[in-house]
This record gives C-alpha cells, sequence and structure tokens, in this order.
C-alpha cells in the first residue's frame, strides 16, 4: 500500500490524466460532427428512392449534400471572430446546439427545405470544431503526448463515419437521428466539466483560473513556471496583430508547456468544395449507378 507521502509526490511530480480527458470528450464533437458530415452516404438513397417520409428529387439531395459543406467555411470566420473572445471551451460547447437541433430536424422533418436548414447549420458547426479543436488540445496538451493527443481527431473521424454509415444501413433514417443525437449531448454532459486552455485565461487576465487550469491539466501543485510562461507568451503574441486573411494561412495557438506559439493550420476547408467529398457522400449511389450501366 502506497504511503500518503508517495501519493502526494506523485501527484506534485505531474500527470496527463486530465488532458487525455479533455482529448476524449473534446473528441466526442469531432465524433458528431462527422457523422453529420457522413449522414448522406447511407441516408440519400433512401430518400431519392421515395422510400421515407420525404421524396427527394436528384437535384435536391444534390443541394442537401453541399449544404452542409457550404456551411463550414462559415463556421471557421465564426470561430476566428468569437474564439479570442468566447473562449476554446465555450465555443466548442456551444457547437452541440447546432448538432443537436440538425439531427431533431432530421429525424422529424416532412419538408426538404428542414433538411436544407439542418444540413447548414450541422455544416457551420463543423467548422467551428475542426478550427478550434486543434487549438484547444495545442494549448491543454503537455508536448510528450501532443503529438498522440492531436491524431485523436483522425482517428474519431473515421469512427464516425463508419458509425453513421452503420447505423444507416441498418436502422430507419428517423431512428439512426436519433441515435446519433446522443453524441452532442454526451459531449456537452461531459466536456462541460473539463477546464478552459489556461493560455485564454491569462489573456483575459483570470490568472487565478489560469492557474487552477494548470494545475487540474498538469496534475501537480507547482505551476508557477509554467503560470509564467503562458504569462511571457501572452505579452509576446498580444503584439502580433492579425486579420480575416490569416485564416486561410495559419492560426497560431500556444502550446502548454513548451512556452512558445506553434503554428497550426486553420481547416478554412478548401477541401470542402472539392470533387473528393461530393464523391464520398454520393458513393452509395457511384456503386448502384455502375451496376445499372
Amino acid at each position: 500500500m502506497k504511503s500518503k507521502f508517495e501519493i502526494n509526490s506523485k501527484f506534485a511530480n505531474g500527470n496527463y490524466l486530465f488532458q487525455y480527458l479533455c482529448s476524449i470528450t473534446g473528441a466526442l464533437s469531432v465524433f458528431s460532427s462527422t457523422m453529420h458530415y457522413a449522414w448522406p452516404t447511407a441516408s440519400l438513397p433512401k430518400l431519392l428512392g421515395n422510400t421515407t417520409y420525404i421524396s427527394l428529387t436528384d437535384s435536391e439531395g444534390s443541394w442537401m449534400a453541399v449544404l452542409f459543406l457550404l456551411g463550414c467555411p462559415v463556421g471557421s470566420i465564426i470561430t476566428f471572430l468569437t474564439v479570442d473572445v468566447l473562449g476554446r471551451k465555450r465555443l466548442l460547447l456551444l457547437t452541440a446546439v447546432p448538432s443537436i437541433s440538425a439531427w431533431i430536424m432530421i429525424a422529424y422533418s416532412t419538408f426538404v427545405e428542414v433538411l436544407y436548414a439542418a444540413r447548414l447549420v450541422a455544416g457551420i458547426a463543423d467548422g467551428i470544431v475542426y478550427t478550434v479543436i486543434p487549438i484547444y488540445i495545442c494549448e491543454i496538451a503537455d508536448p510528450k503526448i501532443r503529438g498522440f493527443l492531436g491524431s485523436s481527431s483522425s482517428v474519431t473521424n473515421m469512427m464516425g463515419i463508419l458509425l453513421v454509415n452503420i447505423l444507416g444501413i441498418f436502422l430507419s433514417i428517423q431512428a439512426a437521428a436519433l441515435v446519433s443525437l446522443s453524441l452532442p449531448i454526451v459531449f456537452l454532459l461531459t466536456f462541460s466539466w473539463m477546464p478552459e486552455s489556461p493560455y485564454f485565461l491569462i489573456m483575459k487576465n483570470q490568472h487565478k483560473l489560469a492557474e487552477k487550469s494548470l494545475k487540474i491539466l498538469k496534475g501537480k501543485t507547482d505551476v508557477e513556471n509554467d503560470l509564467s510562461r503562458l504569462s511571457e507568451a501572452v505579452k509576446r503574441n498580444g503584439s502580433q496583430k492579425g486579420g480575416l486573411s490569416d485564416l486561410l494561412k495559419v492560426r497560431r495557438a500556444f502550446c502548454l508547456g513548451t512556452g512558445r506559439p506553434s503554428t497550426m493550420i486553420v481547416p478554412i476547408n478548401s477541401q470542402s468544395t472539392s470533387t473528393v467529398n461530393m464523391t464520398q457522400l454520393s458513393t452509395t449511389q457511384v456503386f448502384l449507378m455502375s451496376f445499372v450501366l
């Protein structure tokens, strides 16, 4: 049995438990967003085949798929304007609202215009999620595990695509949407308990909260050196002014534990309007047409 001294010493040296928890719970937003993105792959053939509560024409089906992609750049622009005002955590939590609303609209809609609205708001949320998550993870993650935590979004992305296709194949559109609705709800309930980025808190001169956040994330009681490096980085980066054009280039996010900013690409989603995504969303239709031809 470990002594009290040994346990306290381990805590003083730090651990990464909450950094893992922050990344896992934050990745649920990516999971939900990816499910919205890939939803047409299995559901669109049903809507075009007159086998559901709504029947779509080919033109309406195309618009339903592309509206999500059109919403992504809008979400990235919203992030650029609000991420340093609302904060990383709060902005991520707000994306649960359009995500939940979109699944409810998909489940109970009887008009194609409602489906259009659902796809558009889900795309806006996607643009926010994929812009904020890299910033948040970079700012809360220790250098030793930052690469691992950063790669979690890619893994979650693939899992979301897989799950929504499985649901779409075996369940009705309404049932699949209601099951998918659970993901943003779980994200909202779990990520609410995670700490805010200490870098953002220092930007807002909330040094006490930043110190508390650092203690939780670092898993240790002595965070004076980390707090000093963060404060210096905020002062240094505060003199660097950016413009809207930066959204198309890079976003500087402070990486916890290094004392310097790290350049991260913001997904304004140039590929959102590419034929790659449109092909992915229409995979089922492509295969069906190939057999017919």
